[in-house]
């Protein structure tokens, strides 16, 4: 197998995903899409695909999921609902949101916007809003027409109507449930410093709606890779959370709306170019897991405080004592826990204090802060923070 083709470890990562028949997208309700070959597939990948011909339309951003799914902090509410206004035929579908998020669905001149919030351990708060678009002086504006509260148990089914008895208005249906914690198991691999994840990052971004327009296809077109392996897949991606943010939110809409299709030639010719110059960028760089990210932090933050002081030790080391180089010091700092940023503003720091033909041994009072700096840096470096 290419080691350095993207697709190819994905697929590699997939091969042994059961496969199942099952109409809906989401975890807990579809495990995994069966792929269709010679024939078109039997079933749309959400339910908002078929609410687009109804003139309804799903919001399904989500904001801060994956940073979500990294910290394991949200609550994931995956409902079922179905939704009657006036004479429309009902339409169903599947409302994911974070705890409190707002979700949105419109149709005509109506618009109902739905927030699914913990209310107990087994139980939601469920808030309707429901607005009629009016023209006032030539402009739109939304009329609130009614905001019905609801408090049910997850995995019951609930109802909310508004109108009269013999002709309702609206009728909204739901039966919350709860996305499990197994199912926001994705972890992100270990990490580059923040200048090459910046670049990554820039890669990364000049081909994003490609991206979204391949996956995209993939979950809802060609039905070989479940969302929930794509987006556990994305999130080891050497990217920042707003942009893999981004990028989730694009293939959610992409699927929604049924726009996924094929990449162009010259768009997998982008993409393919695209993985090169990200292999390219990255190549010899040194990957460091988050543990020890916060570590390099918090070694930065004790070195800072006695910068000047171990600038003053290393230089009367090199200079006066004599029993080092500065080659010596920039081969050994590599080996120390700090960032290349900080061990560069040491480095500079001896150099400017040699240079200046004042180097000098540390007071007592010097030498107390210095080993406390040496005392405090083995702790860390011993614990498992």
């Amino acid at each position: 197998m290419d080691k350095n083709n993207m697709e190819t470890v994905f697929n590699d990562l997939c091969s042994n995903i059961e496969k199942k028949k099952c109409p809906d997208l989401w975890p807990r309700v579809r495990i995994a899409i069966e792929p269709t070959r010679n024939a078109a597939p039997k079933y749309r990948s959400l339910r908002a695909v078929a609410f687009a011909a109804a003139s309804l339309a799903v919001v399904l951003c989500i904001p801060g999921v994956a940073q979500s799914i990294k910290d394991r902090l949200a609550r994931i509410f995956s409902s079922q609902y179905s939704v009657k206004l006036l004479d429309s035929p009902e339409m169903t579908g599947v409302l994911v949101s974070t705890d409190g998020e707002m979700r949105e669905l419109k149709s005509g001149n109506t618009i109902l916007q739905v927030k699914t919030s913990s209310f107990e351990d087994k139980m939601v708060k469920i808030e309707a809003f429901v607005y009629e678009m009016q023209e006032i002086d030539g402009k739109p504006v939304r009329k609130l027409i009614a905001k019905p509260v609801i408090v049910g148990v997850i995995g019951r089914p609930l109802e909310i109507r508004i109108g009269n008895t013999d002709r309702q208005k609206f009728v909204l249906k739901m039966t919350p449930s709860e996305r499990d914690m197994k199912d926001y198991s994705a972890a992100l691999i270990p990490q580059y410093l923040p200048e090459t994840l910046s670049k990554t990052d820039a890669i990364k971004r000049e081909v994003l709606d490609i991206e979204a327009m391949y996956w995209a296809w993939r979950i809802s077109k060609k039905n070989d890779a479940p969302y929930e392996k794509v987006e556990k897949y994305i999130c080891a991606w050497d990217i920042k959370p707003s942009t893999r943010d981004e990028l989730l939110a694009k293939i959610r809409d992409l699927v929604a709306t049924g726009k996924a299709r094929p990449l162009t030639p010259a768009e997998e010719k982008t993409m393919k170019e695209s993985e090169k110059t990200l292999f390219k960028a990255t190549e010899g760089e040194t990957r460091y897991s988050a543990g020890l990210l916060k570590k390099i932090a918090m070694a930065d933050e004790i070195n800072r405080k006695v910068l000047d002081v171990e600038a003053e030790y290393w230089a009367w080391r090199i200079t006066g004592i004599k029993d080092m180089t500065y080659s010596d010091l920039e081969n050994d700092s590599k080996g120390w826990v700090m960032s290349p940023e900080f061990r560069q503003t040491l480095c500079d720091k001896v150099q400017g204090v040699i240079a200046s033909g004042k180097s000098r041994p540390l007071t007592v009072s010097e030498e107390q802060r210095y080993a406390e700096s040496r005392r405090q840096l083995r702790e860390l470096s011993r614990s498992g923070k």
